[in-house]
């Protein structure tokens, strides 16, 4: 009989490729596409052109590269969903990774309405959401608010934050991940 190929459907959302190989320095994600190989039948859906670009670039055969359609928000490679976009609306995904602008003991932000509302819609679709975002983020207000700490499984960061935020993240039951 033959075996079924089980694909893992991720969610990158800019700029997170270069976020992860910031953050997970043993990966190198960015430098290194070629490490996509540890993922068979890996299905990417991102936003991001250079993310897209990238990873077309590792010449595994079994991954799997959607891009979203609409808007280019200038100055960051990023596409906004203009309308209705077949690709992005065909697709759940089993885990999903978020940056950020900016958090705060209330929340998670972003600085414009269009990525704010993208990202909202992309956790509706996912499974499990991971936030990263580093150290300069913290404490960091802006215009729109994605959503909530609790509305992520984990959250990523470069260092230990402060005290107050590993309050926040056991009280509202949130693993959080960062380097020793």
């Amino acid at each position: 009989a033959p075996k079924s190929k089980a694909s893992t459907f991720f969610c990158i959302s800019f700029p997170v490729l270069c976020l992860l190989s910031y953050i997970f320095c043993t990966l190198d994600v960015c430098r290194s596409p070629h490490n996509f190989y540890a993922f068979p039948n890996l299905v990417v859906i991102t936003n991001s052109l250079k993310t897209a670009t990238i990873l077309s670039e590792s010449n595994n055969e079994s991954l799997k590269i959607f891009i979203t359609g609409g808007e280019i928000k200038m100055n960051s490679n990023a596409i906004f969903p203009s309308g209705q976009d077949p690709v992005f609306e065909s697709f759940r995904f089993d885990l999903a990774f978020f940056s950020c602008r900016g958090i705060d003991q209330d929340g998670i932000y972003e600085t414009s309405f269009s990525q704010a509302n993208f990202k909202k819609e992309m956790m509706q679709r996912a499974k499990q959401k991971i936030l990263l975002v580093d150290d300069s983020k913290f404490d960091s207000t802006h215009f729109f608010k994605i959503g909530n700490f609790e509305d992520y499984d984990a959250v990523v960061t470069n260092q230990m934050p402060h005290s107050n935020y590993l309050n926040l993240f056991e009280t509202k039951d949130v693993e959080l991940l960062y380097p020793e």
